[in-house]
């Protein structure tokens, strides 16, 4: 069902010339092709009704159903309303004219359609674009019991099925800000499911949102206390508190702070190295590994001169040995088992970038190693890797898939060259300092 399913995607515009471009752009390099297009401009006074000229052959060339207005209109809510009335799909997604989509944004959706029986609200992860630099990430889940302080996701992130609007209504535009989440509060209110996916979109700062933080935050708990979602009690308390917080909203999302934060955090993980390498004894490295969250079984050791990428998300079984010159990518966990040997120089990465992103995208998965791994010098294990028991990874290859249990591979990209014995009874025991 998933590639068959029609998607509507809906964009509305006001003077939006310097960022339409990146919005539109974003539909093209979409790598599912079963959409339509539609952008409802409220008659800006910019270049940007010529913009969505000059894209419109380009749409259409793609194979893209493409359709645009441009006329004045009476709020956000009503241009999204004027967009859901040419809407046709099965399951519509509203894109701000200053926001875009990761090239396989839709297709996420489409293929998550494919396992679900009933209509929901797709949410997903919101990264903030500031400078064409990712300076922060909204992946957090909804929560009904925290719906004061919002749904926790960001609603450009959002794909609802036709059916689901058709049942709760379209967008009311008497709500001047909160427009967004008042629909959602009426899908709550009626029993429609949230589920968050991993779709990204990214999110210019800068737009409505930010510039009246306030004022929409309180005209959406005035909406929770209208619909008897919280007592007068609780509003009170929330506005009390978001009113404390606001002298220190600009500092907390300051980008100098962030970046001076992120400084930081290297110098701790440089001494975080420095004094694992400077401690005498194995048992006293492996105390303080714990101290920092990682889990060592009896008789494993981790060389001197091995370099992580932080503390915790590490754990080893038994009689495995890690030897010097290894990088050890633990920003997600590294699982290991037990009798594994990890030679000179390997490199195991947990994280990485995406190469399709438009923003390249950071993108982290954890690596599992099985008991009786046999893992040769100067190696690299990329995120997302499980090598399975008694597998042997050759000198210098290049591991960017799962391996099967007891088999040989080596290269670049790794391939099988053979099979193991799979009658293994070693132990490994290598505490030996100094030890080449």
């Amino acid at each position: 069902m998933g590639q068959n399913v029609l998607f509507t995607i809906i964009t509305v515009s006001y003077n939006s010339e310097s960022t339409i471009r990146e919005t539109i752009e974003s539909i093209i390099h979409q790598n599912y092709s079963n959409f339509e297009y539609i952008i409802i401009d409220g008659a800006s006074s910019d270049k940007t009704i010529s913009i969505i000229k000059d894209y419109e052959p380009l749409l259409l060339e793609k194979g893209i159903s493409f359709k645009w207005k441009s006329e004045p209109d009476k709020g956000i809510g009503d241009a999204w309303n004027k967009g859901l009335q040419l809407a046709t799909g099965e399951m519509i997604g509203l894109l701000n004219s200053d926001d875009a989509y990761h090239p396989s944004t839709i297709a996420t959706i489409a293929n998550q359609i494919k396992k679900d029986s009933s209509p929901k609200v797709y949410y997903g992860i919101c990264k903030f674009i500031q400078g064409n630099e990712i300076v922060g990430v909204n992946n957090s889940l909804f929560d009904e019991n925290k719906l004061t302080r919002g749904f926790g996701f960001t609603h450009t992130t959002c794909f609802v099925h036709k059916e689901i609007y058709e049942k709760v209504g379209n967008f009311n535009t008497d709500v001047k800000i909160a427009v967004d989440t008042e629909f959602l509060i009426r899908c709550f209110q009626q029993g429609v499911e949230f589920q968050q996916l991993n779709n990204i979109t990214y999110m210019s700062l800068g737009g409505v949102s930010d510039q009246y933080a306030k004022k929409g935050y309180f005209e959406y708990l005035d909406i929770l206390k209208d619909k008897e979602i919280v007592s007068l009690y609780k509003l009170k308390k929330q506005k009390y508190i978001y009113n404390i917080f606001v002298p220190f909203r600009k500092i907390i999302k300051s980008l100098v702070l962030k970046s001076f934060l992120r400084q930081v955090k290297h110098y701790l993980i440089y001494l975080f190295n420095f004094f694992y390498f400077l401690i005498p004894t194995f048992s006293l490295k492996k105390n303080y590994l714990k101290i920092f969250g990682a889990k060592l079984g009896e008789k494993s050791y981790i060389h001197s001169k091995v370099i992580f990428y932080t503390w915790g998300n590490l754990e080893i079984g038994s009689n495995s040995v890690i030897n010097s010159g290894c990088r050890i990518d633990n920003r997600k966990k590294i699982s290991i088992g037990s009798n594994v040997s990890i030679s000179h120089n390997t490199q195991i990465y947990t994280c990485g970038h995406d190469i399709n992103s438009q923003y390249f995208d950071i993108t982290c998965k954890g690596v599992k190693i099985d008991d009786y791994a046999c893992i040769f010098s100067n190696c690299l294990i990329m995120p997302g890797v499980h090598i399975g028991k008694g597998a042997v990874v050759y000198s210098g290859a290049v591991v960017t898939k799962d391996v099967e249990p007891f088999t040989v591979i080596g290269g670049n990209p790794a391939k099988k060259i053979s099979e193991r014995n799979k009658n293994l009874q070693y132990k490994i025991n290598y505490g030996f300092h100094k030890a080449l």
